[in-house]
């Protein structure tokens, strides 16, 4: 991962098996390309084990250009079911000038 990678961090437990996960935004993938759609990659946690995978377990991304998915991130409970849900901010979204920018949440 790239793309000014950890700029946003929120800590979770996304899948719900009772071990924190770490989630962490790349705001800055596709610059290579000019593009700035971001990303935000989510490692699970694993009992026992210290440090991060080597590759995400999952990764979410933007479809637009000038997005900087993963500008910020947040664990909250958004839904009101006692479990921390992933917020994800995206400033810039949808792009092409407009600019407007998002928030998402993922429940889990």
């Amino acid at each position: 991962p790239s793309g000014r990678f950890g700029s946003a961090l929120a800590v979770l437990d996304f899948n719900e098996d009772g071990v924190p996960d770490l989630a962490i935004g790349a705001p800055s993938v596709g610059s290579q390309f000019l593009t700035y759609k971001g990303a935000v990659y989510i490692y699970f946690g694993t009992e026992g084990r210290k440090g991060l995978a080597d590759q995400p377990n999952v990764t979410i991304t933007c479809q637009y250009s000038y997005c900087n998915l993963g500008w910020s991130l947040l664990a909250a409970d958004v839904d009101g079911d006692g479990n921390a849900d992933l917020v994800v901010g995206s400033p810039y979204a949808p792009g092409d000038g407009q600019q407007r920018g998002f928030v998402v949440a993922f429940y889990s």
